[in-house]
């Protein structure tokens, strides 16, 4: 077997062979990218989908005759549901609270009352 730096020579190389060299980095790398590219479209697919029934409903909640507070309250909770589903079909997406969300939140609302 000979070396040369050809790119249809190092792409016929076996696997475990390349894993060791720069081009399988490169190769591996190019690999990674593609896959963080395809997660990210299908996450912005996922959420799109999910946006587009959650304005439907949006719109046939609207015509129930209610009040504007319940109105705007199911809407809220209708994007919540869009969102909340577009995440568990993205389990790569971490979602984590912080660990002072009380006092933040209390701050927030002391600063809405005011």
């Amino acid at each position: 077997l000979r070396h040369t730096s050809s790119p249809s020579r190092i792409s016929s190389l076996p696997w475990w062979y390349l894993a060791g060299t720069v081009a399988g980095l490169c190769q591996a790398a190019a690999m990674g990218a593609f896959l963080g590219q395809f997660a990210r479209t299908c996450y912005g697919v996922t959420l799109a989908i999910n946006m587009l029934w959650t304005t439907a409903l949006m719109n046939i909640v609207y015509l129930i005759p209610m009040g504007r507070k319940w109105h705007q309250g199911m809407c809220l909770v209708l994007t919540q549901l869009g969102w909340r589903i577009a995440l568990l079909f993205a389990p790569w997406v971490k979602c984590q609270g912080d660990d002072d969300y009380v006092e933040q939140w209390s701050l927030v609302l002391s600063l809405m009352a005011d």
